[in-house]
């Protein structure tokens, strides 16, 4: 039962190192690109982006000129969605740790006459990031279990 255990463990280390694609000197930082967590909607002209993350949770800051409301959603890897909330400048989520997400925002105005948001743009781009947080000793042995297997 060990045995499998840690050949779970190892399974599971390699399929996220590749999924990942996080840089060994990434070691005790979040694997995020900051350069790809920037969303830009010309229709829309707000501009998001991650501004905390830690291990379980996400702030994101919303560059928004005409103080609308928008709407952010954070999905999981399938594409489910996790959470929504309306925010106009900051918006902050509590998640699980080490999983994958991405999120996309749009804006949107609140019809009191119907007493709900109504969209007014179309969904960003969806930038991925994850909670998980890697350490030296972590990378290191997804390398040694990737020499065993011959993988290069």
């Amino acid at each position: 039962m060990k045995k499998i255990t840690r050949i779970f463990a190892l399974a599971l280390a390699f399929v996220m190192a590749f999924a990942l694609q996080a840089p060994v000197n990434a070691a005790e930082k979040a694997a995020v690109n900051q350069e790809k967590a920037q969303v830009n909607t010309q229709a829309a002209k707000i501009i998001a982006q991650i501004t905390s993350l830690s291990e379980n949770s996400v702030g994101i800051s919303i560059n928004n000129p005409d103080s609308d409301y928008v709407e952010v959603q954070i999905r999981d890897h399938k594409g489910k969605v996790v959470k929504t909330r309306y925010a106009i400048s900051y918006s902050s989520f509590n998640l699980s740790k080490n999983k994958l997400y991405s999120f996309r925002f749009r804006r949107v105005y609140y019809s009191y006459s119907d007493r709900k948001y109504i969209a007014i743009s179309n969904w960003s781009n969806s930038p991925s990031f994850t909670t998980a947080k890697y350490k030296v000793r972590q990378v290191g042995l997804i390398l040694q279990a990737l020499q065993r297997l011959n993988i290069k």
